[in-house]
């Protein structure tokens, strides 16, 4: 990804919508700047956006002002991260609505990894974007169904043996019941 930005990037300033675009879906892809699901990723600034930059920012040692100019080390730095193919899971999100092309319509809610192409938001004016899956909480997901799974087999197993006690306490009364109708004839 090799960002070009045509205008300084700031808030309270008049802005580049394509140089918005790009700012969100890189800082989409690194899993800064979740869009609002109902509009996905447009050319509007939104505070969301100037958050994620800053925060971007923070953790890459630049100085943390939520904006960027064409000259600054932000861009480099932004179009270097979101160049690297980096293996980790996300879900394909779209808008849902009738301007959404249908192939991406198909990927929608599919996880995909961020090495498989295409990217969510390459296309042009492609509204898509990645939600990524916090591996952390799928970890505690999985440990928590797990388990309840073996609590689970645990009960199935009690069941088990507490019905095959009763089917030979049920045949010991038949047996009983049998020998006393024999002894009454």
């Amino acid at each position: 990804m090799n960002i070009k930005l045509n205008k300084p990037f700031a808030a309270n300033s008049a802005m580049d919508e394509f140089d918005v675009k790009q700012i969100k879906k890189a800082l989409n892809r690194l899993g800064y700047y979740k869009p609002y699901e109902k509009i996905g990723i447009t050319g509007i600034p939104d505070a969301g956006v100037f958050a994620a930059l800053k925060s971007f920012q923070q953790d890459h040692g630049l100085q943390a002002t939520g904006s960027a100019k064409p000259s600054d080390e932000t861009i480099p730095k932004l179009s270097s991260e979101a160049s690297q193919k980096k293996s980790r899971k996300y879900i394909w999100r779209t808008v849902g609505d009738s301007k959404v092309r249908s192939s991406y319509a198909t990927l929608e809610g599919t996880v995909r990894n961020l090495s498989d192409s295409p990217d969510p938001g390459e296309e042009f004016n492609c509204s898509c974007w990645a939600e990524f899956i916090d591996e952390q909480d799928t970890k505690k997901n999985c440990e928590s169904e797990r388990r309840r799974k073996d609590e689970a087999q645990r009960k199935v197993r009690e069941l088990s043996e507490r019905f095959n006690d009763l089917v030979i306490r049920l045949q010991q009364l038949i047996d009983e019941g049998k020998g006393l109708v024999a002894s009454a004839r």
